[in-house]
């Protein structure tokens, strides 16, 4: 049993520090780049859209959606796709904004 809680105490440890590295990496990318147009076919765009499709995917179970909302990192990351949708063109970036907002609405 005291394996189990040292295990389960190092997974939220690093469930945490994902949270932090996918906020500070959405918000970094889209600081950089902006709405470039040829940035969608970038390594650095696939690579943003992979860690915004593991937090939709995070948000689709209720264990998730818990983490996303308890943890201060988790917050930060929500705010940060509120940011980043509200400051982001209509019909730039689509595959991003469509994942930020399923992240978003299962969040709701």
């Amino acid at each position: 049993m005291l394996s189990f809680m040292r295990e389960l105490l190092c997974l939220q440890n690093k469930t945490e520090e994902f949270l932090h590295i996918t906020a500070r990496t959405v918000e970094s990318y889209f600081e950089s780049y902006g709405e470039e147009d040829e940035k969608e076919t970038s390594d650095e765009f696939q690579f943003v859209l992979a860690l915004t499709g593991t937090i939709t995917n995070m948000a689709a179970a209720a264990e998730g959606r818990d983490s996303l909302v308890t943890k201060d990192n988790g917050c930060v990351l929500i705010d940060t796709f509120i940011s980043v949708l509200g400051g982001s063109v209509v019909g730039k970036n689509v595959k991003m904004r469509n994942l930020i907002l399923m992240a978003l609405y299962n969040i709701r």
